[in-house]
């Protein structure tokens, strides 16, 4: 049987058609999936994709529900999940905003030794106001 042959039995077996006891769907079935077959191909067709596609149809429709229930099962935990921290957000929020401003506040301290000019002071209050700019809330004080 030629390489011709076998890869018109795989394309009948995608198109709905074809003889599942075939050398084409014997051939589907037994990829190694090892993808030396993608370099050998001039067309650009991805031979892996495309056996898993014959392989779904030679087997009939469950494995193609299986696949369809397993992403359902997915999304439907990702969905929970994502709910879930969504109302942990809210909750957080709303437990921060029960808080007194002076519980809330964040306190930038340097316990170096002070330099002996005004310059070393002015770039060290630039960098901590730089780090401090993306905080929220826009009360920004020295003490």
């Amino acid at each position: 049987m030629t390489f011709d042959e076998i890869l018109n039995q795989v394309l009948d077996l995608l198109r709905g058609g074809g003889d599942p006891a075939s050398a084409g769907a014997r051939w589907a079935e037994t990829c190694t999936g090892s993808g030396a077959c993608l370099e050998a191909c001039d067309d650009g067709v991805n031979p892996r994709f495309m056996l898993a596609l014959a392989r779904v149809r030679r087997r009939g429709g469950r494995a193609f529900l299986v696949g369809i229930g397993v992403a359902a099962a997915a999304a439907a935990l990702a969905t929970v999940l994502a709910a879930s921290l969504v109302a942990q957000d809210r909750s957080l929020a709303r437990r921060l905003a029960e808080l007194p401003d002076s519980s809330r506040a964040v306190r930038a301290v340097w316990l170096g030794v002070p330099g002996s000019d005004a310059e070393g002071y002015a770039a060290l209050d630039a960098a901590a106001r730089a780090a401090l700019r993306g905080l929220p809330g826009d009360r920004l004080r020295r003490s």
